[in-house]
Formats: C-alpha cells, sequence, structure tokens
C-alpha cells in the first residue's frame, strides 16, 4: 500500500501542464504581497490581516509558513535586498 497522503501537495498549471508545488507557489504569492503593502504602507499600517486578503489565502497559510509578522517582515527584507 502506497502512502500518498504524506507527498507535497503538487498542481497542475493549467497553462503549461507542468507540475509545481502549491506550497511554494503559495509562498511566493504571500511574499511579494507583504513587499509590496510593507513598502507602501509601511510594517505598523500593514496587518497579516491585510496581507492575507491582498494574497487572496488565509491569515493561517501565513503563520504556516511565518511564525510572526516580524518574522515574515525579516524574509521579506532577506528574500529582495539579498545580492
Amino acid at each position: 500500500m502506497t502512502s500518498w497522503a504524506f507527498a507535497s501537495p503538487v498542481c497542475v498549471d493549467s497553462k503549461n501542464f507542468f507540475p509545481y508545488r502549491a506550497g511554494m507557489d503559495a509562498r511566493e504569492k504571500i511574499l511579494e504581497t507583504a513587499a509590496r503593502l510593507f513598502s507602501t504602507q509601511g510594517y505598523r499600517a500593514t496587518s497579516l490581516a491585510q496581507v492575507a486578503r491582498a494574497a487572496q489565502v488565509s491569515k493561517a497559510l501565513i503563520l504556516w509558513h511565518f511564525n510572526s509578522k516580524e518574522h515574515l517582515f525579516h524574509v521579506v527584507l532577506q528574500h529582495f535586498l539579498a545580492p
């Protein structure tokens, strides 16, 4: 019996028909959205709820990938400012 329930979620891109990892796609979407909101509104004025709404994901998914708003902010800085 194969245990497929523990495999990484894989989706099919409807445009290219190539599989991609759904979790990595969502994480990138969150990072890009958070970077945009942090840069336009500032850290204090941006809430995780706003990031979730703009990225069209749940707040729980953001907290799954990032422990807190502060952690998300630090990862955004590393991701977009790293050489």
